[in-house]
């Protein structure tokens, strides 16, 4: 059975969403479904779908729309406590690990970590802003294992790059450069991830045209002033939310002409919305199902935006996730007794 578990998981990648862009939405609905029927239960009735692993706080990006790099100081854990972390995810009947930060790239030993999540057979994720990458740093955590490379870029435009981001976007087009190739190669999937404010507008089709000449994906998430700062500029007012809704449509209309676009429609089309001040748009929340969430302390959370539930130095990620605490956040989540957010991660899975 668990050999035909590892099977299963195994054809069950991220290629299919670029190669059949329709496969991502039935994918989604027959999980979706699943971890609702769960929730109904007040139990988890399969293993959370994804998790996201933070292995690393510092950044050397300096966005205008996240406190990462003004807040947190440099926390490192060590590639054993890592190792322990992805192993149990494993355990746990994970089969999508992404690494994120900070800049995961900062940690020399990330080809280590990557092999340690290919190894436990789940589908690895390297979320980065492209500034260290290299082609041998591209070959090294491709050939530990990566199924995926996803590249933070909300615009082409150098000087709203700098202005977004706050370093130069010069090493970036290097980074993109390299990446194209990959991508074309089909050696792992590449994707983007833009998030969508009301400067970058005018910039999505220039981001879209690429990722369909380059053979990548891409996603879109809205600014969320909850995260980081709060900017009045990149968000919409009732007079300009008309230019948001025409770009929305314009992405629904390409995602229809097949463009590898692996948001699904329903989230795309809320996230006007939510921009607007509408935090609350899901009937219920089944990320504390469908996630798991590791933060740079070891700190297991069913959210990012709700507190730990628990510490992997003091109990194992299978206590934590069975622990009446975490059915209780479950149950909370499930109620949207919660900040209200349109994450990818907690969203996609969500009836909207």
């Amino acid at each position: 059975m668990k050999q035909l578990k590892k099977q299963i998981r195994a054809k069950l990648r991220y290629s299919n969403f670029i190669e059949y862009p329709l496969f991502s939405e039935y994918y989604l609905h027959f999980f979706s479904w699943l971890y609702h029927f769960s929730a109904r239960l007040h139990t988890p009735l399969i293993s959370p779908r994804s998790a996201v692993l933070n292995v690393i706080s510092s950044c050397n990006s300096k966005c205008y729309y996240c406190s990462n790099h003004v807040n947190d100081p440099l926390i490192r854990n060590s590639k054993t406590e890592l190792f322990g972390a992805i192993d149990q995810l494993g355990n746990l009947g994970v089969d999508r690990l992404s690494f994120t930060g900070g800049e995961p790239m900062l940690r020399d030993d990330l080809g280590e970590l990557v092999r340690r999540g290919a190894d436990n057979n789940m589908l690895v994720n390297v979320i980065t802003n492209g500034t260290l990458l290299t082609e041998a740093k591209i070959n090294e955590i491709i050939d530990a294992g990566a199924g995926v490379i996803t590249l933070s870029l909300d615009t082409m435009d150098s000087r709203l790059y700098r202005h977004l981001r706050g370093i130069p976007i010069d090493r970036i087009e290097q980074s993109l450069t390299l990446l194209n190739k990959v991508a074309e190669n089909g050696r792992v999937l590449v994707t983007l991830n833009c998030v969508i404010t009301m400067l970058n507008l005018p910039d999505l089709p220039e981001l879209l045209a690429h990722v369909r000449a380059h053979n990548m994906g891409i996603s879109f998430q809205p600014f969320h002033p909850i995260l980081g700062f709060q900017r009045s500029e990149l968000m919409p007012t009732v007079q300009t939310v008309k230019d948001l809704n025409l770009a929305i449509e314009n992405i629904l209309e390409m995602k229809k002409r097949g463009f590898s676009i692996l948001n699904t429609s329903r989230y795309l089309r809320a996230l006007p919305k939510f921009m607007l001040g509408e935090k609350k748009l899901m009937k219920h929340c089944i990320s504390g199902y469908a996630n798991v969430n590791i933060d740079p302390r070891l700190n297991v959370r069913p959210c990012w935006l709700l507190s730990p539930i628990g510490n992997l130095r003091e109990r194992s990620l299978k206590d934590i996730w069975k622990s009446q605490e975490f059915c209780q956040a479950r149950d909370s989540m499930w109620k949207l007794d919660c900040p209200g957010c349109l994450l990818i991660c907690h969203c996609e899975f969500a009836k909207l």
